[in-house]
């Protein structure tokens, strides 16, 4: 989805990043809601829950990613309509060896974009990674012992 977010108007990259977050909020808060005052079983929960990928499915479908996909198979056959048939042209060799600097050209100059932008993606990145290694390896330490909820409740919510 989000390679396709060339295709669509500029607030899409927003708007994806927004329905991530709440993506995490959201299934989290309602696997728990469902486990503890419903009392349905953690496997239940899922099996419930998996209606989820089919509206994304859909929503896929919906908000016209087919249709961004055509636009794509289109400029590619532009794209490999205005190159050289290996067959008929005599100076293949020394095309695809100019194609092949050029493309490493383009790498070079794309690669030298990062070096300002690492002021964010370091910090962007360092908090992905302690976000993930807290969720993932610390939350299930922490247990308070006057607490009403079970130890995997706790956890849970």
């Amino acid at each position: 989805m989000l390679q396709l977010t060339s295709f669509y108007p500029k607030h899409t990259v927003s708007a994806w990043s927004s329905g991530t977050g709440a993506a995490g909020l959201l299934g989290a808060l309602s696997f728990a809601a469902l486990t503890e005052p419903l009392k349905v079983k953690p496997r239940t929960a899922i099996l419930i829950l998996l209606f989820i990928p089919v509206l994304q499915v859909f929503s896929y479908i919906m908000a016209g990613a087919s249709q961004a996909a055509a636009k794509h198979r289109e400029y590619q056959q532009i794209s490999d309509a205005t190159t050289a048939d290996p067959d008929t042209d005599t100076d293949t060799e020394e095309k695809i060896t100019v194609n092949k600097t050029t493309i490493l050209a383009k790498f070079m100059n794309k690669l030298q974009l990062v070096k300002p932008l690492l002021k964010y993606m370091t910090p962007l990145s360092l908090v992905y990674f302690a976000e993930y290694s807290i969720n993932q390896g610390l939350y299930e330490l922490i247990f308070f012992h006057k607490s009403n909820l079970s130890h995997s409740s706790q956890y849970r919510w």
